[in-house]
């Protein structure tokens, strides 16, 4: 009768003890901080009225104001881009292609930077891109062939067309990976 009575007492502290355990364990789960996210730039959607995009994918464009890219390598020498505080913008147009979805690698994107400031975004300016650095992004599974390139061959066209609204027209190439975007045009509303 007395080893019955301690194994229903064992038995009973083990499952308080289990029942304790859990509500300490909901407890700290329920309690713990919300998680905090930090933009590392602001961003801001272009407004776009007209865009030459490729077919075979979509387009999209950025704005981030008050931010100017800078090249940067690795320890690999892989390149990425920083934003750092500016006062000047940042244009991102990125073209991504239609991707299989049977294809686990299969995605592809490119990316140009072009930044901006009020000297720029008056009627006629013309500039050739030996003369301003604009970065054409390519992102893929093919080695050695991804990441962040200056480009200096073309012609950047930013033309007003009213109070606060750009026609904005590159043309580019560069010899260091092929690339789809070529020619890109957009109306920015700045």
């Amino acid at each position: 009768m007395v080893i019955s009575q301690i194994l229903i007492l064992k038995i009973n502290n083990y499952s308080m003890i289990f029942k304790f355990s859990s509500i300490a364990l909901l407890f700290f789960i329920s309690c713990g901080s919300s998680p905090k996210t930090t933009a590392a730039h602001e961003k801001k959607t272009v407004s776009i009225e007209q865009l030459n995009c490729p077919d075979d994918g979509f387009c999209n464009i950025e704005l981030l104001e008050k931010k100017k890219p800078e090249l940067a390598f690795d320890e690999f020498n892989n390149s990425y881009l920083n934003y750092l505080d500016s006062l000047n913008s940042t244009i991102i147009f990125e073209y991504k292609k239609d991707q299989d979805p049977r294809v686990m690698d299969g995605g592809y994107r490119e990316e140009l930077i072009i930044p901006i400031n009020d000297s720029l975004l008056i009627d006629g300016t013309v500039i050739d891109l030996s003369d301003h650095q604009i970065y054409y992004g390519r992102f893929c599974f093919c080695r050695g062939q991804s990441g962040y390139y200056v480009i200096n061959d073309g012609q950047l066209t930013i033309n007003k067309v009213s109070a606060n609204n750009f026609s904005i027209e590159l043309q580019f190439s560069t010899n260091e990976v092929p690339h789809v975007l070529k020619h890109i045009r957009m109306y920015l509303t700045y």
